[in-house]
């Protein structure tokens, strides 16, 4: 049974959003590709994104080993401590394992340099983790993304250059969970 915000004693004490920073909670997994070997091929270098903005970093190509998770909820309020998110991730249960159902191209959102690149991402089963997205929801928080889209991104492209087949063939059937990556506005994650 979830428990409520009254419940974890947060009601009363947040004030308004002031900043762009927002806090985040994401669980750490494997890789969803079975080898990144060809990723790193001079073909598949040609073809990353790498943004020229620095608000932007984490628009880099291929994400790197150890760098792979899934987004549980962004848009925490500033108020959101460290310990607040801690004290909701210790009662959320989170599968050693998460199934993917497939991949997908997130295009970008922005309307500017970075518009020519596309996001590719392996699609997490949503069932498995929607009760830990409604369990941090209790928090004070900007729900940025209502439709829960639960992913583990693969990296970043230039529009067109991603080869499908190549997903389809090397996404692995599961990633493997590595523990909560948790950051309150204004902190790294801990």
């Amino acid at each position: 049974m979830f428990k409520t915000a009254f419940d974890y004693g947060f009601q009363q004490k947040y004030t308004p959003i002031g900043t762009k920073k927002l806090g985040c909670v994401m669980v750490g997994t494997t890789s969803p590709l079975v080898t990144s070997d060809v990723l790193h091929t001079e073909e598949f270098t040609q073809k990353q994104y790498f943004t020229q903005r620095n608000d932007r970093q984490w628009i880099k190509g291929i994400t790197p080993a150890g760098r792979h998770h899934v987004t549980i909820r962004y848009g925490f309020l500033p108020d959101v401590s460290a310990l607040d998110l801690h004290k909701v991730a210790n009662d959320v249960h989170i599968p050693e394992k998460l199934s993917i159902t497939g991949y997908e191209i997130f295009l970008s959102p922005y309307d500017d340099e970075d518009a020519d690149y596309e996001c590719v991402v392996a699609l997490i089963d949503p069932t498995e983790l929607n009760d830990a997205n409604l369990q941090f929801g209790v928090l004070p928080n900007i729900n940025t993304y209502p439709e829960f889209k639960p992913h583990v991104t693969i990296g970043y492209f230039y529009k067109g250059a991603w080869d499908s087949d190549l997903a389809a063939y090397y996404l692995t059937e599961h990633v493997n969970t590595l523990g909560w990556k948790i950051s309150a506005a204004h902190d790294d994650f801990i």
